[in-house]
């Protein structure tokens, strides 16, 4: 059972509290100041490694970014500003698809970048947001509701943990059994989180009877990955069943790491000695119950630093 508690919530990701250039702890609370900085921290992970660069883009950094981006953060201030949050998953959506827009707008007229994908814009308005939730005093806004219909993070370890748990056995419920159609990403690779496009959400029925049509060259949308992990949740079978996917991903996103990482340590490790036996597999039950075992312990060391 994983807790719904702020604190705990929180505390998966970020205390609100960084160290000077002398060792001095700074606290950053739920203002304008602390907004800013949130932004500031999500852009630290922004790189064009998967987007065209122009003559000397390269020199980007998190402090010349923000400073392009003006609008955008005098936007995200005023969204915890309004007098109440929004009450329908959909007008948050239309907002979070504004801001991303803008982002990229914002991005591109300061020629920073000559070219900037939705997946990158999605990651820095969820990062954002998610940083922003860790601010000192954001608690009262988590009670209040502005981030109830929050998104998840989506990037290559969000999207691993949606292949693994969400894709591979989803189905269309309303369909007969033998009319099910099976939603897996087997036999493909994932989808690149940075060059994720936007196509209009609709409902999941629609989008069901679309699954058939997406392949390498007609990639998942973003909509469509976000629509799937909200109908997932809510599944009372699904192990983050009191969370929202927004708060479910402080805990999805170390487990699924250390998860990667646990295989890949299983893989190195055992994949010789495998292949010389016939018939046996690092994907069996066994060696898969230890991967959780050992990604479990990776986790708690993790929280000693």
């Amino acid at each position: 059972m994983y807790s719904n508690s702020y604190e705990n919530i929180r505390m998966m990701f970020w205390d609100g509290t960084e160290k000077d250039d002398k060792g001095k702890t700074i606290v950053y609370n739920f203002d304008k100041v602390g907004i800013e900085h949130s932004v500031w921290r999500a852009l630290r992970d922004y790189t064009a490694r998967t987007e065209n660069k122009k003559e000397g883009d390269s020199s980007a950094s998190a402090d010349k970014m923000i400073k392009a981006i003006p609008e955008f953060i005098k936007e995200l201030i005023l969204y915890f500003e309004r007098g109440v949050p929004y009450a329908l998953q959909s007008e948050y959506d239309n907002w979070h698809h504004q801001m991303c827009d803008l982002f990229i707008s914002e991005i591109t007229k300061s020629k920073i970048r000559s070219e900037v994908k939705y997946g990158k814009a999605q990651k820095i308005v969820n990062m954002s947001m998610k940083t922003v939730y860790c601010l000192n005093g954001a608690d009262q806004k988590a009670k209040e509701g502005y981030f109830k219909f929050c998104h998840m993070p989506l990037d290559s370890i969000t999207l691993n943990w949606f292949r693994d748990y969400v894709a591979e056995d989803w189905f269309n419920v309303e369909k007969k059994r033998d009319q099910r159609i099976k939603i897996s990403l087997e036999g493909g690779p994932l989808p690149k989180w940075s060059s994720l496009t936007f196509v209009a959400a609709e409902d999941f029925k629609s989008y069901c009877e679309k699954i058939s049509q997406y392949n390498k060259n007609n990639p998942y949308d973003y909509m469509f990955i976000v629509t799937m992990i909200s109908e997932y949740f809510k599944q009372e079978t699904n192990p983050y069943y009191d969370l929202t996917p927004f708060e479910a991903e402080f805990y999805i996103w170390p487990e699924t790491q250390y998860e990667m990482a646990a295989d890949a340590l299983i893989k190195q490790n055992l994949l010789k000695n495998l292949q010389s036996n016939v018939g046996v597999s690092v994907n069996n039950a066994h060696i898969k119950s230890l991967n959780k075992t050992i990604a479990s312990m990776l986790l708690d060391i993790s929280r000693y630093y």
